[in-house]
């Protein structure tokens, strides 16, 4: 069976081919050796679902669509060792943070921020960088003696000093790092790997690669009997490796792991190109034009018809009102707000203004990114309830609680509501046995009565049944 890299620009049906392969295989046999659909995490239970569309297919089981965390699980699984004891993200800023206190001393540049809120979070992720490009402390001991700049230079050996001891500490404790996962399924493979089999792979969906997740493809390769890469490129344009352009970065990814897996055998190149009148913009020329030029190094100028706008904005805000604008117009001539996606480079800048903007305007929306799950409301909420029970109704508490979005309160008499406990100055007898305003107004103390009513007796029998069992409880 041959091995192959599947070129072609977006709409071309590479993932529909390599989809097509993996059913026929599946379809051919339920049983045999393991096949392996390599794509990124968030688009994993999407193939799954694609795969199961077809009628003659309702079920699989020796084909895994992973990410390459996964992959790296599926490697001790199939060779039969436990995944090692791994340590969690929390739990690394946790020991990164006692590290720094236990060295501050030690520290010239970080010792006046080692105990700064935030800032082992942030070494954390400096040291997931450093470890996905396979950099090690001794690597980074002899770029340091290479620095000429020396307040880098320090920040550097703080670094270094920061990360031995980590790893040391990881050692005395037998574990590994999260971000040592896919290392360690490497070193699997080469060194114990002669037993583990693989009838077919196929990798598709990566613009970039780290190289650890390109040290782990090449070992699983070596185990594969026919592998296919997909990558999206308008053809085989072996360009130099200082060519720029749209394509540059999946460029450099194709020609790097071409060159890498130029050992293990003849690769093909198999290029698919749009055909004919059949294309995902067949409805919209304008798109297709568009995304032909990008496609041949020539972008459109001038849009033409009603399918592309253009608009220069002053700030992220403009922007943000633009796009509410632009789904309110879409929506009231008959559209559907699922239908809608609103795309940005990075939503580290355009996140919060787009969600304030889009809940001014009571627009749904959901935001693709990983929120820490210590503000999910349901969190939010246990929290504040458990608080309450361990320390008495004090303000900060109840409102947390209330806050949590899970209240039946609409945000206008939460705030007024809040607004009475400040200035009534209501105290725990208070809140346990009712409120009253400090200047008496009937309709007002009936709001407030109402209020209380909905949301703080259901709590009541709560607390009362926990009060005395949480009182040991650090929360």
């Amino acid at each position: 069976m041959k091995k192959r890299f599947l070129l072609g620009p977006a709409g071309s049906g590479k993932t529909f081919q390599c989809l097509a392969e993996a059913r026929a295989c599946l379809r051919e046999s339920q049983r045999g050796k393991p096949l392996l659909f390599i794509a990124p995490k968030q688009a994993t239970y999407q193939l799954e679902r694609e795969l199961l569309s077809a009628d003659e297919l309702v079920g699989f089981s020796r084909l895994h669509i992973v990410s390459f965390e996964r992959l790296a699980r599926f490697v001790f699984d199939k060779l039969g060792l436990p995944v090692p004891e791994i340590l969690s993200e929390p739990a690394r800023v946790m020991a990164l943070k006692a590290l720094l206190l236990r060295h501050q001393e030690e520290l010239s540049i970080f010792s006046r921020a080692a105990r700064k809120p935030g800032f082992a979070a942030e070494l954390s992720n400096l040291l997931r960088e450093f470890q996905e490009q396979q950099l090690t402390p001794t690597a980074l001991r002899k770029t340091i003696q290479l620095c000429r700049h020396p307040e880098l230079k320090q920040k550097l050996q703080d670094f270094a000093l920061i990360w031995e001891n980590y790893s040391a500490w990881l050692t005395r404790q037998s574990l590994i790092d999260s971000g040592d996962l896919l290392e360690s399924a490497t070193r699997l493979i080469i060194e114990q790997g002669s037993a583990l089999q693989i009838e077919a792979i196929w990798l598709d969906g990566f613009a970039q690669m780290t190289p650890q997740e390109r040290g782990l493809f090449r070992a699983i390769t070596r185990k594969s009997e026919a592998v296919t890469i997909a990558f999206c490129l308008p053809g085989e344009k072996l360009y130099g490796s200082e060519w720029q352009g749209p394509w540059h970065l999946v460029h450099q990814s194709f020609l790097r792991l071409r060159n890498e897996l130029a050992s293990i055998g003849p690769w093909e190149v198999e290029v698919l190109e749009l055909s004919g009148g059949k294309h995902r913009f067949i409805q919209s020329p304008t798109l297709f034009e568009l995304e032909k030029g990008l496609r041949n190094g020539v972008p459109m100028l001038q849009p033409a018809g009603d399918g592309l706008k253009i608009v220069s904005c002053l700030n992220v805000e403009e922007e943000a009102q633009l796009a509410v604008d632009e789904i309110l117009r879409f929506v009231r001539s008959g559209g559907r707000f699922r239908e809608v996606a609103v795309l940005v480079r990075s939503l580290d800048a355009f996140a919060s203004p787009l969600q304030r903007a889009l809940n001014r305007y009571r627009i749904p929306l959901f935001l693709d990114r990983r929120e820490p799950i210590a503000h999910h409301p349901i969190s939010e909420l246990t929290r504040g309830a458990m608080r309450l029970a361990r320390h008495g109704w004090n303000h900060e508490d109840i409102f947390r609680t209330l806050k949590s979005g899970l209240c039946q309160i609409d945000n206008a008499d939460l705030y007024w509501f809040e607004n009475c406990a400040l200035s009534s100055g209501w105290t725990q007898e208070d809140w346990e046995q009712g409120l009253a305003l400090r200047k008496p107004d009937p309709s007002l103390q009936s709001q407030v009565a109402n209020i209380y009513e909905r949301l703080m007796l259901p709590l009541l029998p709560f607390l009362k049944r926990v009060t005395g069992r949480v009182s040991g409880i650090a929360i």
